[in-house]
């Protein structure tokens, strides 16, 4: 369940796409375990199925779990600890990040979600559409 999500709830297991629940689509099948990508390609060609990985590594130790905030909604996924933190600021009128790996568990999901919410409510970011290269680093922004 840690690595594929079949515990999920049901609104993060199962989407709803114009009105049609598709099961389980939010259960991962694959995952991607590299320090050597450099391409889609190099992504799509390591990727692994997820209970073969399970097969081979049965034990886990310690897992981390994303903690999303969805605008949309104006909700985050809990109050838990990270392992991660991400430090949102603002620099020269643009939302910012970087990430902070040497304190692991020493800040929580609320305390960080009102960071990132302070820092969009000052740049005027009310959902993710509002999002773009005048007001937002996109160094590390995807599409």
């Amino acid at each position: 369940d840690v690595y594929a999500g079949t515990n999920l709830s049901v609104e993060k297991k199962d989407a709803l796409v114009n009105g049609r629940v598709i099961k389980n689509s939010g259960v991962a099948d694959y995952i991607l375990i590299s320090d050597n990508i450099s391409s889609a390609q190099d992504v799509i060609n390591q990727m692994e199925s997820i209970w073969d990985n399970i097969e081979k590594h049965p034990y886990i130790y310690f897992a981390c779990k994303a903690l999303n905030y969805r605008t949309y909604k104006e909700k985050w996924d809990g109050n838990r600890l990270l392992a991660v933190q991400v430090n949102w600021y603002i620099k020269d009128g643009k939302l910012c990040s970087n990430l902070i790996f040497n304190a692991p568990l020493e800040m929580n999901g609320n305390a960080m979600a009102h960071r990132l919410i302070d820092c969009l409510n000052y740049l005027s970011i009310h959902t993710t559409d509002d999002i773009d290269i005048n007001n937002t680093d996109m160094k590390n922004v995807y599409e």
